[in-house]
């Protein structure tokens, strides 16, 4: 019997514990690649818990399931099935949202979904996330990182072409300049330096190009 099947038979319905119970249960599926199960069970915990201040923690946590399995499939080389568990993951941290609106899980529910969008290519989608991260919750631990990631997103639009290299490089030059403003002693400010040292050489070398001309 299962830590969980034995916690329901003694406290079905009451408390930490139980919510943890029903937690397992979706994990173990989701472990097992039952993700209808998983599905149902979140369900379950949701109707049954819907009030309760630990669930939107719960939740997380399941989404996090998804989420490192998707990186070991993406190691074992199963590309479907781990862009199938970043969505996985996104649905269920988006289940979060409509329960709380002010506290650290709604910011992390925001920030990871956008690194779940990076990785499945929607990049678009990753910086509206990213964006809204700093926007909601500029204090956020990982508010900094955001930015940065924001630009990297852009840098992989221009990349590929999905994005003309002028806008993406204003773009990018208005997050670090977002980055230097509010985030000047974070980790991010270290990259943001070199890439504005970086543009001041490229802009002295055009200029010193042109009067040789």
């Amino acid at each position: 019997m299962r830590l969980w099947q034995h916690i329901f038979e003694i406290n079905p319905q009451e408390g930490p514990l139980a919510i943890q119970a029903k937690a397992e249960e979706a994990g173990v599926d989701i472990l097992l690649g039952n993700d209808a199960a998983a599905q149902a069970s979140i369900d379950r915990l949701i109707a049954d818990f819907n009030d309760h201040p630990i669930l939107p923690q719960t939740l997380f946590r399941i989404g996090e399931e998804y989420y490192n399995k998707a990186s070991q499939m993406e190691k074992e080389g199963l590309k479907t099935e781990s862009e199938n568990c970043l969505q996985n993951a996104v649905t269920v941290w988006g289940k979060i949202i409509p329960l709380e609106s002010h506290t650290i899980y709604s910011a992390h529910v925001y920030y990871f979904s956008a690194t779940c969008y990076r990785r499945l290519g929607q990049h678009e989608k990753a910086i509206n996330y990213y964006q809204a991260v700093v926007d909601k919750w500029p204090k956020y631990e990982y508010a900094w990182l955001a930015l940065l990631r924001t630009v990297h997103t852009y840098e992989s639009l221009k990349m590929s072409g999905a994005m003309p290299e002028a806008e993406a490089n204003s773009k990018i030059q208005s997050v670090y300049e977002r980055i230097l403003a509010e985030y000047p002693e974070s980790s991010a400010a270290n990259e943001t330096h070199r890439w504005f040292s970086s543009l001041d050489r490229r802009l002295n070398s055009r200029t010193n190009e042109g009067e040789r001309e």
